[in-house]
């Protein structure tokens, strides 16, 4: 329960969760959950809450296989089934994460793993997209993805993910996420990270109840170097890119069946950019006493019908420099 009285806010919710989980043997687990928040439940205060008004009810089971052949590649495999249903306090069925989503996970002697997901979204209703102007329905839809990294080889190792979605009202999304690890020396690693995507129908709100589609081109990156030069000395560098660009596809209106109706409503293509660079310095004066001597800047941008390519735009995304910030911070133990 929550009970708040200030000048802005006077009201009382409730909210709660049951969980049972039952571990027959070592190669089975399956667990149990119901969730139950009203509208007005607010725990900002001291923790986390997903959302308000909504109603969950989750069923998982796990089997863990080892049993296999001395001779075999694979060390374990595991299996995951989850069956979840979520409603509004409303009683509408939600579109997402509502489903059955089905997962495998192998790992290899050889220290590799090879992932595989498959999960089905019945149709229901989104009732946030909108922000309070009514109730959006999305068809139902499938997605699946893959992935496989490697063991360490030599001075480096790498994991590659492809992933196809139902995005949108009615159409697909698709993702690649690539990531190589180097280790140039016992105190130098890097990692490298880039992430494109490619969506037919990303559907965002614009205004009132007129929502639009729009085909996007997303591309990410992210470089992480830990270097320790010496004793008790650690350097951290973390830079960050982030493209979006946008082309419109169909504005819609919310129709009285919660429904979209494509509309003729004026809406242009856009871009984001966005860029951030952190160096962290960490000396280490005694156990649990650090000083930390810390550098970040960046930036965020929209361009309006931009004219370059996702190329274009995450070059320049590189020049932002929107505020610079240098942070020292001791913490000493007594």
């Amino acid at each position: 329960m929550s009970d708040i009285d200030e000048k802005s806010i006077s009201n009382t919710g409730y909210g709660g969760y049951i969980s049972i989980q039952y571990t027959p043997s070592d190669s089975h687990y399956y667990r149990v959950e119901h969730s139950r928040y009203d509208n007005e439940v607010d725990i900002n205060d001291m923790g986390y809450l997903f959302r308000n008004n909504f109603n969950e009810s989750l069923l998982w089971g796990t089997w863990y296989q080892t049993d296999f052949p001395e001779d075999s590649r694979t060390a374990s495999v595991t299996w995951s089934t989850r069956l979840m249903l979520r409603l509004n306090g409303e009683g509408k069925r939600l579109n997402s994460p509502t489903g059955i989503r089905f997962a495998r996970n192998q790992k290899m002697k050889s220290g590799s793993d090879i992932d595989f997901e498959i999960l089905y979204n019945p149709s229901g209703y989104d009732d946030l997209i909108s922000r309070g102007n009514g109730l959006v329905y999305l068809n139902d839809g499938l997605s699946a993805s893959a992935s496989y990294s490697t063991q360490r080889r030599g001075i480096w190792r790498h994991s590659l993910e492809f992933s196809i979605f139902k995005e949108g009202y009615e159409d697909w999304a698709t993702s690649l996420e690539g990531t190589v690890s180097l280790y140039l020396h016992d105190k130098l690693t890097i990692d490298v990270s880039l992430e494109p995507l490619w969506s037919r129908d990303w559907l965002i709100w614009m205004r009132d109840d007129l929502l639009a589609s729009f085909s996007r081109r997303k591309l990410s990156a992210d470089i992480v170097a830990n270097w320790f030069p010496a004793e008790r000395h650690e350097v951290r560098l973390r830079a960050q890119w982030l493209v979006i660009d946008a082309d419109i596809e169909q504005p819609f209106r919310i129709g009285s069946d919660a429904r979209l109706i494509p509309s003729n409503d004026p809406v242009d293509g856009f871009a984001a950019i966005n860029f951030g660079l952190q160096v962290r310095y960490r000396y280490e004066i005694a156990p649990l006493s650090d000083l930390y001597v810390v550098y970040s800047r960046g930036g965020l941008d929209y361009i309006d019908n931009p004219d370059k390519s996702s190329l274009g735009l995450f070059g320049k995304s590189t020049s932002l420099r929107d505020s610079d910030q240098i942070l020292v911070k001791v913490r000493y133990r007594f």
